[in-house]
């Protein structure tokens, strides 16, 4: 549709078909905001952690972003068990040639394990499920044209190369 997206230094500017850029501003309790998709409509999607708060625990988001500063209702994708934890940190998203957003998310603290969800087709979101353990950022994924997902990380003892076998999302 003629728009560029660009994420730099975790601020969002879009470029119209015209060549006006637009700043467009992340909700206030938006955290980490490092990766976004466009879905198979072209919609911006951003995986995004939110802060905790005195009683909601930190969370891991998907918000859409309906038009220029106009943000959709987030999908909560993963919650802190309490206040204290973070949430999972995103890493990499994609969407397949289904529609069906994957999101790969870690924690930077503790485990340096990578993490993947996605989207079925009805809309549900599968749990986060261990794809890989010792994974440390950054991560590239693809998914070819046999709609097979293929992940680049670096691994404690150098690059590692996995995919997801015929059969899996």
């Amino acid at each position: 549709n003629g728009v560029v997206h660009l994420l730099a230094n975790s601020d969002y500017y879009q470029r119209s078909p015209a060549g006006n850029w637009t700043l467009i501003a992340f909700p206030e309790d938006a955290d980490d905001v490092s990766r976004f998709v466009l879905d198979h409509n072209g919609a911006v999607q951003f995986v995004m952690s939110l802060k905790a708060t005195s009683t909601i625990p930190a969370r891991t988001i998907l918000m859409p972003l309906l038009s220029a500063n106009v943000w959709g209702t987030p999908t909560e994708l993963y919650r802190a068990p309490n206040v204290f934890e973070s949430p999972l940190g995103p890493m990499a998203s994609v969407t397949d040639a289904l529609g069906r957003l994957h999101v790969f998310a870690g924690h930077s603290y503790a485990s340096n394990g990578l993490y993947h969800a996605y989207r079925q087709l009805d809309g549900s979101w599968t749990s986060f499920n261990l794809v890989a353990e010792e994974v440390k950022p950054p991560i590239s994924v693809v998914i070819d044209s046999r709609n097979m997902i293929h992940l680049i990380y670096d691994g404690p003892d150098g690059n590692r190369y996995t995919q997801a076998i015929p059969g899996q999302p």
